[in-house]
């Protein structure tokens, strides 16, 4: 028995040795795991709460969005999708996006990119528009200490996409960034009250109709018996009397009737087409004339002396390979039942745009009789055109002796009292490149959106 003990002990003090470095060694190992465990705890907790903070943040910039874009789809802040807005990032010195939209790709510039800091000065005309002038907040508040500002938009032309770039930020909390890149509506980038017909000076209508939905007449108020006008009037409106007495077709010169379709808007318009004359030289168009052609691929260009046509004559444009752009450089003078006609011959209806008629010196458009010119652009900055027919010529609907768009010096009316004028198309699309020339508010649109994501600046 007394053995067992003794084994027994000298056991228990062989392994005594051995067991205290175990133990410690356990022990701190432990330790270590324990230590690792709370570190662990401590970082999610932290991840946690960074995301917690960033997600307030993030909302604040989408509720942001949200904002900036209910504001873009206004009508009088249309012109802003087609132009640029970027301010210097204080943390890199550069814009935010750079021209192509993209951030953090080394196109960003070292000055401030605004052009819609004053977007109404492009033209004078832009408040007498329906449209209105610009207007957009670059910031503001959500909820009790949420901010969110605009940083940028950048318009991609050969794109036509403008992307958006939006700061969130909660309290004192780190900032977030949302892009947003979306498509805007080439297709409907006219302006507001598309000027159907320009009068640079002059516009004395006497009862001559100005026919069709984009039947919008711009004048200079400086030569109408009205000049304090610089607003507008569309149908219907109080003020309405007014403008037609300045374009001599209203209530004091003996006219009950209304007989502009579109509004009369009271600001001069000076377009900036170039109009030096090119192209095959036709000579004098005169009675019995032949067709002119478009080439296919690109715009054909032709000049003529002057145009006089009378009787039955028909001048017939044909655009079916392509646009052509007539220079004349005199006169035109139309008589009897004389018409210049714009036709297709692949079933497609022509399209206005596709026939310019340019008189290139300060001369005459005289129109006599049931004449017709049909479904054209007549650009004419120094000329004069005079309404002088008898009647319909015209196979729109209504009484008119020009299909088209007209931009002219001036308008007269100084031939008997037939009413018949001017008829606008529908379709004007085929002239979106004309409205630079104007700078009037655009109305493009936003069509989708096509991307939404985060950014890290």
């Amino acid at each position: 028995m007394k053995r067992k003990l003794k084994v027994t002990f000298k056991l228990d003090a062989t392994d005594r040795g051995f067991s205290l470095p175990v133990a410690m060694g356990t022990g701190l190992v432990l330790l270590m795991v324990g230590s690792l465990l709370i570190a662990r705890s401590m970082q999610s907790q932290a991840i946690s709460i960074g995301r917690s903070q960033t997600s307030n943040s993030l909302a604040i910039a989408e509720a942001g969005v949200a904002r900036t874009l209910a504001q873009l789809t206004k009508s009088n802040n249309g012109i802003l999708l087609t132009s640029n807005y970027d301010a210097i990032n204080p943390k890199t010195g550069t814009t935010h996006l750079g021209a192509d939209g993209i951030a953090n790709d080394g196109d960003e510039e070292n000055t401030a990119v605004d052009e819609w800091a004053n977007p109404s000065a492009a033209s004078s005309c832009a408040s007498a528009t329906s449209s209105g002038t610009p207007n957009i907040s670059y910031s503001g508040t959500v909820g009790s200490d949420g901010q969110y500002t605009l940083k940028a938009y950048r318009y991609n032309s050969a794109t036509k996409t403008g992307t958006l770039l939006i700061e969130g930020k909660k309290g004192t909390l780190a900032s977030a960034y949302i892009a947003v890149t979306m498509s805007i509506d080439s297709n409907t980038s006219t302006v507001s009250d598309f000027p159907g017909v320009i009068a640079i000076e002059l516009i004395d209508l006497y009862g001559r109709v100005i026919l069709g939905s984009n039947g919008n007449v711009y004048y200079d108020p400086a030569f109408s018996t009205n000049p304090s006008l610089t607003g507008s009037a569309k149908v219907g409106d109080a003020n309405r009397p007014d403008y037609l007495n300045a374009v001599k077709s209203g209530p004091s010169n003996g006219f009950t009737a209304d007989s502009i379709d579109g509004t009369i808007v009271a600001c001069k318009l000076t377009p900036t087409l170039p109009y030096t004359p090119q192209g095959t030289d036709l000579g004098t168009i005169k009675d019995k004339v032949t067709a002119i052609s478009g080439t296919s691929g690109s715009i054909s260009y032709y000049q003529a002396n002057k145009i006089e046509i009378n009787d039955t004559d028909t001048l017939d444009i044909d655009t079916t390979n392509g646009p052509v752009y007539l220079y004349v450089n005199g006169d035109i003078k139309m008589n009897d039942a004389a018409q210049i006609r714009h036709i297709r011959t692949d079933g497609i209806a022509p399209k206005v745009g596709d026939l310019r008629i340019i008189v290139t010196a300060a001369k005459n458009i005289e129109l006599n009789d049931t004449v017709c010119i049909q479904t054209a652009f007549i650009y004419a900055p120094l000329a004069q055109l005079q309404l002088k027919g008898s009647g319909d010529g015209c196979p729109s609907s209504g009484s008119s002796n020009i299909d088209g768009v007209v931009w002219v010096k001036e308008i007269v009316n100084n031939g008997n009292s037939a009413n018949s004028g001017i008829a606008l198309p529908n379709d004007v699309s085929s002239l979106t490149d004309v409205l630079n020339s104007v700078n009037l508010p655009a109305k493009n649109k936003i069509q989708a959106i096509n991307a939404w994501q985060r950014l890290k600046l």
